[in-house]
């Protein structure tokens, strides 16, 4: 329907001028019936002690920091920077 919410959107720009927009992205479900969205119910069902689903652990937490620091490295120098600190990963 015209008008109609689709929700937010991936948007990418790249540096030569290419705009690139995804498919709606729902991050929560948000109905206003029922407990709440499911990220509180997955950290609820935790803190009773339920098995949980880890999407992204240390590892992928440190792979990240890493790539983090060299694109801030890169964006100082002006020129692609290797990723460090990640090697033995």
């Amino acid at each position: 329907a015209k008008g109609a919410s689709v929700g937010p959107r991936l948007e990418v720009w790249t540096n030569d001028g290419t705009h690139e927009v995804g498919p709606p992205v729902e991050f929560e479900h948000l109905d206003q019936e029922g407990t709440g969205p499911g990220s509180l119910d997955a950290f609820v069902a935790a803190c009773r002690g339920a098995g949980m689903y880890n999407g992204a652990g240390p590892v992928e937490g440190l792979k990240a920091v890493c790539a983090i620091d060299a694109i801030y490295r890169s964006a100082l120098s002006g020129k692609a920077e290797d990723v460090r600190g990640c090697e033995d990963l």
